[in-house]
């Protein structure tokens, strides 16, 4: 198990941080090895605004650590090119050349997809300084020959605070398709060129207020899964920013033909709270989401929306 930790002492404002990647044990949790990281955390990405800035990350920051295999592929740094690293000692195997400011990592059968910024990140708003442009890079895992790149892209900002400027394009892959978000549009690539094959234009984000408690952009919250030729795209209802926190979280679910970009069929649906990506999981070949409305998941066909089965979750999460 590979984890980016805080070592400093936990809870207690004005220490110095102190950033590790720690590989552990899966089975008993020893320890195997560390790399300390130096420039990392709130330091680096944001302000002390908020709690000291302990507490505020930037939402796609678990996107910069990817382990396979005998490899653990990761940026030992905020603004660090992509390492590879032995995942049984921790040593640096290789540092990957053009790859300064990577953001994203995906890595699918010894092909890196990497979100890579064309400048250093840093904290700021975006109304008083414009966020960092981003390419995407492809390149093999093995040679770090790169395949191909494109850029001018921008990404969304999920953050409405000093973290505002660090944004994210939160890439999925398809079987022959790259997809990953602007602020106005779902974007498909082809996975072999890079080429620009259809755009979703996202719903308009009409009256949004970035929350006060946590500074998020709802709308901005959005999640995507691939399968089988199907994207689901789910965006948060922009709306919710002006319920209070414990209000119901609503979203919309779209589902997109990943060969035309056309939306197949859309419906209501939920999150599991304020602050967080809603849910989508594929078990079995149905898509399930939270329903919104009761206290149940939604097992949906992924090619037409129809509900095929229900799960209740009022038991489980004591809502009776």
């Amino acid at each position: 198990l590979f984890a980016i930790i805080n070592e400093a002492p936990a809870g207690i404002d004005g220490l110095p941080d102190r950033w590790t990647l720690v590989a552990r044990d899966a089975f008993n949790g020893k320890l195997l090895w560390k790399r300390p990281i130096a420039q990392w955390g709130w330091n680096q990405w944001g302000d002390h605004s908020y709690g000291n800035g302990r507490w505020n990350h930037p939402t796609h920051i678990a996107r910069r650590l990817v382990a396979v295999g005998d490899r653990v592929f990761v940026t030992l740094g905020f603004n660090a090119p992509l390492s590879a690293l032995d995942a049984a000692t921790g040593r640096t195997v290789t540092v990957y050349d053009g790859t300064e400011f990577t953001d994203e990592i995906l890595y699918d059968d010894g092909t890196l997809v990497l979100s890579v910024n064309t400048a250093a990140q840093g904290p700021g708003r975006i109304n008083a300084k414009p966020p960092v442009e981003k390419e995407i890079v492809v390149l093999d895992a093995a040679t770090g020959e790169v395949r191909w790149r494109t850029g001018d892209f921008v990404g969304i900002a999920s953050k409405a605070d000093a973290i505002e400027r660090v944004t994210h394009q939160e890439m999925v892959l398809g079987e022959d398709k790259l997809f990953c978000l602007e602020e106005g549009a779902v974007v498909a690539l082809d996975r072999e060129t890079g080429k620009p094959a259809w755009r979703f234009q996202r719903p308009a984000r009409t009256g949004e207020q970035p929350v006060t408690y946590g500074s998020y952009y709802f709308a901005n919250l959005c999640s995507m899964v691939y399968h089988e030729r199907m994207l689901l795209f789910m965006e948060p209802d922009p709306k919710l920013s002006r319920q209070p926190w414990n209000a119901p979280a609503q979203s919309t679910l779209f589902g997109i033909a990943t060969d035309t970009g056309e939306v197949l069929w859309q419906r209501k649906c939920g999150m599991w709270g304020h602050y967080n990506q809603g849910d989508i999981f594929f078990i079995d070949d149905l898509a399930w989401v939270h329903d919104g409305q009761v206290f149940q998941m939604l097992g949906l066909d992924p090619r037409t929306g129809d509900v095929e089965r229900t799960l209740s979750t009022k038991e489980a999460l004591d809502q009776g």
